[in-house]
């Protein structure tokens, strides 16, 4: 909480006055009632900051030969007529960047009901072939639950990651994946995730209003690393499509991988794409982000050959 007695308050703060808000030009004008925004528009405009952070950052991409991603913080030191400051970073990693993708073409003779789902909104470039298993949280039944069975789902998740490890798998949850909000989706680190191929945000419309979604921001660094997609499915949007009844009605193995999630089944299902749809049946999952167009489907076609093909490039 910010207030009046919080030091260097004037180097980061302005006073919230309704309809706009006002640099601190004096602590001694400061009153009991002013609400105080984080703006760090003093810092912003000293040259003396600028350069610090400017001359730091280069220096980092020197070493690292390569942008960096830098957690740090700053020590405001006071000065006249000017404060000066000390950079401390905590941690600092170079940025990865996926690779251009070949161009992504969607085949137009996919079989109505061998689609599974579409997205159409904040689509990335890529594909994800073969999938083996599906690990599926039912949005709408995650909002019901109690807050209790929430907390053990993202648990549920964790094991399932270290369980498939080795396996081609997607995860499909409610709304934003990696939340400390528990009611806007699973709570789970990244640790917790990252065997999926694909991390699929469902958002299912509430009383009309659609939710947000986080498109992987809570670990977006460590999915590109990784080679991870994030991919927002927004379910009710006329232009979408969303099979319901493959994710609610087939058979789940769940009980035979954890026994010990067996009564999570209600919320959690873990689908088996060879199990139901065919010994030879896979799930391919193809985006075309310059058309704002991704599906999911199932095929018998050569997704053994492509997933070579994929293992023999280099994707970083």
């Amino acid at each position: 909480m910010l207030d009046a007695d919080f030091p260097d308050l004037r180097y980061i703060a302005s006073i919230n006055k309704g309809d706009y808000l006002q640099d601190i030009l004096s602590i001694g004008t400061l009153a009991a009632t002013d609400e105080y925004v984080l703006t760090f528009n003093y810092l912003t405009r000293d040259k003396k900051f600028i350069n610090l952070m400017r001359t730091a950052l280069q220096r980092l991409e020197g070493i690292y030969k390569n942008p960096v991603d830098v957690e740090f913080t700053v020590e405001i030191i006071p000065n006249y007529p000017h404060p000066d400051y000390k950079l401390h970073v905590l941690q600092c990693r170079p940025l990865s960047e996926r690779e251009e993708d070949s161009v992504i073409t969607i085949p137009d003779n996919i079989p109505e009901n061998d689609i599974l789902f579409t997205a159409h909104k904040l689509v990335p470039d890529g594909k994800a072939e073969g999938i083996h298993y599906i690990v599926f949280v039912d949005p709408e039944k995650y909002r019901l639950a109690p807050l209790h069975t929430k907390h053990e789902l993202g648990r549920a998740v964790s094991r399932l990651n270290r369980l498939l490890d080795g396996e081609s798998f997607i995860l499909m949850g409610p709304g934003r994946w990696g939340s400390t909000n528990i009611d806007l989706g699973v709570h789970v680190s990244y640790a917790d995730i990252h065997n999926t191929k694909v991390l699929i945000e469902v958002g299912v419309a509430l009383d009309g209003t659609m939710p947000e979604l986080s498109y992987g921001t809570h670990f977006f660094q460590d999915l590109v690393e990784a080679g991870i997609y994030a991919l927002p499915l927004y379910l009710g949007d006329e232009n979408g499509r969303f099979r319901w009844d493959y994710f609610r009605q087939s058979p789940t193995c769940l009980p035979t991988l954890s026994p010990e999630d067996t009564g999570l089944g209600e919320y959690l299902r873990v689908i088996d794409v060879t199990a139901v749809s065919g010994s030879q049946h896979r799930l391919n999952i193809l985006m075309d982000g310059s058309h704002e167009i991704a599906i999911g489907y199932l095929t018998q076609g050569d997704w053994k050959n492509n997933i070579k093909k994929q293992e023999s490039l280099s994707t970083f």
